[in-house]
């Protein structure tokens, strides 16, 4: 039986091979990455500089200096997510019409952004509000698989496997985010069954990669010298950024694979059949 790395690893290979036949594709997680970066150091700059002006004049932080950099740190990482996912919309598009080989130029991901835009933000506040109280039903209550919102909503799933396929079904079939939840769910149910949860593999192959683009800056720690440390931390900024971007982009086109294979869609120009067969895997419930 083939393990969960050896599955991971065979998937991420056919999909590079997929970001090797249209390298622009890489332009939407590299844009995101770079946003992402962009609006972290504009919000974190702000917060920085009232702290230091408080702790200077006062000595100590009060309650409505603690909640303006609380709220300043949430929407900015809710602008951050935000932006994720409306580049991973665009991106998931592009790879399912590659995957099918038809015509994939980016100008589809864009337009996509634009008019999903919406949808997604609504997307996003569901998946960070509604999906964290659900997973403490899932854990707590014994009989949630079978209420009738379990059934109904999730198809009997747990919440992060029913919504693994929300994003290519929202952009390819136009759906509203509830309902992209649904038809998300009862696919990966039709397809793989109900106690399953993701077995794809790629997050420890690609933690491994993230953690060697830092061998650069480490190097130049321990060599010493600020020019050397300057150079050692942009290689390693440079080399991790890379590797976000690549890591971003095998998840985004594999969930688009993933999606075509459960609505048995021809996936063979890229991908094996078994192994998509293999991404998800039965397990014990009640477990977070």
């Amino acid at each position: 039986m083939t393990s969960r790395f050896q599955n991971g690893l065979l998937l991420a290979k056919q999909s590079i091979v997929i970001i090797r036949e249209n390298k622009k594709l890489l332009i939407f997680p590299a844009s995101s990455n770079i946003l992402s970066v962009a609006i972290l150091f504009v919000g974190l700059i702000p917060v920085y500089k009232m702290e230091v002006v408080v702790w200077e004049i006062t000595a100590s932080a009060n309650e409505k200096n603690i909640l303006i950099a609380f709220a300043a740190l949430l929407i900015t990482f809710m602008l951050i997510n935000w932006i994720a996912l409306i580049f991973n919309a665009a991106l998931t598009l592009c790879a399912i019409k590659h995957i099918q080989k038809e015509n994939s130029p980016l100008r589809l991901g864009f337009q996509i952004m634009i008019k999903q835009a919406l949808r997604l933000y609504f997307l996003k506040v569901i998946m960070t509000t509604a999906a964290p109280i659900i997973q403490l039903f899932e854990y707590w209550y014994d009989g949630w698989y079978e209420t009738a919102f379990a059934i109904r909503f999730l198809s009997g799933l747990n919440v992060l496997t029913a919504i693994k396929l929300v994003l290519p079904v929202m952009v390819n079939e136009n759906c509203k985010p509830i309902a992209a939840i649904k038809r998300s769910s009862l696919l990966i149910k039709n397809t793989w069954g109900t106690t399953v949860t993701p077995r794809i593999g790629i997050t420890v192959i690609m933690l491994t990669i993230h953690i060697l683009s830092l061998i650069p800056a480490i190097i130049a720690v321990i060599i010493g010298g600020k020019i050397c440390i300057v150079i050692g931390a942009i290689l390693s900024t440079i080399l991790f950024l890379a590797a976000s971007t690549l890591h971003s982009a095998i998840q985004v086109i594999l969930t688009g694979a993933l999606y075509l294979f459960a609505i048995d869609k021809d996936t063979t120009h890229y991908y094996n059949s078994a192994a998509l067969k293999a991404a998800f895997y039965a397990r014990k419930r009640n477990i977070l």
